[in-house]
């Protein structure tokens, strides 16, 4: 007989964590104290979703060269609870943007799991005069083509399609007067009627999770 056992474990920062990942073992029983590592998560706060990490994180671990603290299933509960919501996160991301600074918000669910490096995404940059400049993945950067019904989605919130080399992606200017509220709140009704994404998932997440990972640090007040 064999069972799943999930252990959770954190980078620091601070004293405080700043990323919380869970790695899933399997344990034999007539193995007592052996566990087969089987795979690697992390919680993406700006997506919202539990994401398939392979095993970079715990290889590194094991050949001691990332610091990792263990965490009990309280101390990671109480993590997420910390956290601010995603439309919160991602303003304070918004207010960071220049034009040599972008927003990028990558989409490695749904159909897209299995694609690699193949994942739409969301960007935004400002250009010299304070503009936003909104982007939607272009087909020329994706293995597998969104639907019709996501291209008339596209187009229905004002994005001009692409226009070769110069614009391949889906683009769409936003006056330099919207907040940063206004811009993240586009990006969501963007990730909603496009993507489908809704509410984030809760902590307890269950597998299959989509094979992709991005890193990013904690956000600071």
């Amino acid at each position: 007989m064999k069972e799943i056992v999930t252990k959770y474990f954190s980078y620091e920062h601070d004293g405080k964590p700043f990323l919380v990942f869970r790695a899933m073992f399997e344990k034999s029983k007539k193995w007592k104290n052996s566990l087969y590592f089987i795979d690697e998560e992390v919680f993406d706060i700006f997506i919202g979703k539990w994401v398939h990490r392979a095993d970079t994180v715990h290889r590194a671990w094991v050949l001691g060269d990332v610091d990792l603290d263990d965490l009990s299933i309280a101390e990671a509960q109480k993590y997420f609870e910390e956290l601010k919501p995603r439309r919160e996160l991602l303003i304070w991301r918004a207010n960071h943007v220049t034009d040599k600074n972008a927003l990028v918000l990558n989409y490695p669910l749904g159909r897209w799991a299995d694609q690699r490096q193949h994942f739409p995404y969301l960007q935004t940059v400002k250009d010299s005069n304070g503009d936003w400049i909104v982007e939607v993945c272009g087909p020329k950067f994706l293995k597998l083509q969104y639907t019709g019904i996501q291209r008339k989605q596209i187009e229905e919130l004002g994005f001009n399609n692409p226009n070769g080399s110069k614009k391949p992606n889906f683009w769409k200017i936003l006056p330099a007067s919207t907040s940063s509220e206004e811009l993240v709140d586009f990006f969501l009704k963007t990730l909603d009627s496009v993507f489908d994404l809704g509410q984030p998932d809760n902590f307890f997440t269950e597998f299959p999770v989509p094979e992709y990972f991005e890193s990013y640090e904690r956000y600071e007040d």
